[in-house]
């Protein structure tokens, strides 16, 4: 086998293992994790399901976005781990995020107090057919005056034209 061909492999091995661990890390803190249906036209109405650690109450609305799946951030190296993509608030109003609404009631999932579930209906905005991502923004997941941009790569909306 060339060198070439050698890291070729390594390197779609390692960004396999990365699409693989990341979703089971992220499922213990807050993420999108259904989005009905996974296939939709610019105007119709899909339904999105939150849920995770949202903290002690009084629960905030959090804010979602769509972003085409190519264009969407990556989570990077950090601290030994990975870290979610962070951005300015008034970023998500801007490309390549279409910011859909926020998530604004939630119920407790246990007795914890600190876990909740949040369902919210969006239309699909006016954007070129193709494959999408659906990213959560939370304002106090990251220090400083950043969110982060919280996005379980595994879950998508086809958009049809």
């Amino acid at each position: 086998m060339r060198p070439s061909s050698r890291n070729t492999i390594v390197r779609w091995a390692s960004a396999f293992a990365l699409v693989l661990l990341l979703p089971a890390v992220a499922a213990a803190d807050i993420g999108i994790r259904r989005v009905v249906p996974d296939s939709a036209s610019p105007g119709d109405s899909i339904r999105i399901t939150v849920s995770g650690y949202l903290g002690a109450q009084p629960w905030r609305p959090m804010p979602v976005v769509l972003v085409a799946a190519a264009r969407a951030p990556q989570p990077y190296p950090c601290r030994g781990g990975f870290c979610t993509p962070s951005v300015h608030a008034p970023e998500l109003g801007k490309p390549p995020y279409h910011l859909l609404g926020q998530v604004r009631h939630w119920r407790a999932l246990d007795r914890t107090g600190v876990n909740a579930v949040g369902v919210m209906t969006a239309r699909v905005p006016q954007v070129r057919a193709g494959r999408y991502v659906l990213g959560l923004f939370c304002a106090s997941c990251t220090r400083g005056p950043r969110g982060s941009v919280i996005i379980d790569y595994r879950l998508g909306l086809t958009v049809r034209s």
